[in-house]
């Protein structure tokens, strides 16, 4: 799931990205903007945050809030907001936030 203003399917960057992972429309769900976010994080098994620019990242402070395992890229107070380091990635680093959410669904079971 994909939530935020400007989240759609049909959004250029999305559309793209899809395509050129060859990721199928079928496997994203795209929301946009919602009011109802914790209740949507209750339904997830992780949460990550893979921004690439951040200040002070109100969503992961409420995903910790609902008791979800968090992943998230090293950018504005990320690392402080979250304390593990086990889970902090740089940012654009896709292969190594692929990694944590290996690492964090290995270290669950």
């Amino acid at each position: 799931m994909i939530v935020g203003r400007g989240v759609t399917a049909d959004a250029i960057t999305f559309k793209t990205l899809l395509d050129s992972y060859k990721i199928p429309d079928s496997s994203v769900r795209f929301l946009g903007a919602r009011d109802d976010v914790p209740d949507l994080m209750n339904g997830f098994d992780i949460f990550v945050m893979s921004s690439i620019s951040e200040s002070f990242p109100n969503v992961l402070a409420e995903a910790m809030a609902t008791a979800l395992p968090c992943i998230s890229t090293h950018v504005g107070d990320c690392a402080r907001v979250l304390g593990d380091q086990n889970f902090i990635v740089p940012p654009r680093a896709p292969a190594a936030l692929s990694a944590s959410i290996i690492n964090m669904k290995k270290s669950s079971k």
